[in-house]
């Protein structure tokens, strides 16, 4: 952008050509989960209701605090769930984070054991 003072001020894009790079997009947990298991996968989201109290001597006034989100996903032979979160898309994208980490463990330690068993 380049400022061009006259009558009064103007700003002035400046274009240029960009050469386009042809990058593979960047995939979510869900979306790697998606390509890996597809309608294996199952999502199951519920609500879960925070109850407050409300500090006053003698008084127990319970007060619902926001509304938060677990998921539970639930591959073959495999189930976790996430952490809460105030979007339901966030309590998703968290469990499926943790099954590709549980999954890249089991992964990890199947192939050390193949190299075990080769040694001996």
């Amino acid at each position: 952008m380049r400022r061009v003072s006259g009558w009064s001020e103007l700003f002035v894009m400046e274009t240029r050509e960009h050469l386009v790079s042809h990058k593979k997009p960047i995939l979510t947990p869900k979306a790697i989960i998606h390509q890996n298991f597809g309608n294996k996968a199952s999502y199951v989201v519920e609500e879960v209701k925070e109850v407050r109290q409300i500090e006053c001597p003698g008084l127990s006034i319970p007060q619902m605090g926001p509304c938060l989100y677990r998921c539970t996903l639930q591959l073959p032979e495999l189930s976790v769930i996430s952490g809460t979160f105030k979007k339901k898309k966030d309590a998703e994208q968290s469990a499926a984070e943790i099954a590709i980490e549980k999954v890249s463990l089991i992964l990890i330690s199947i192939k050390n054991k193949h190299k075990i068993q080769l040694m001996i």
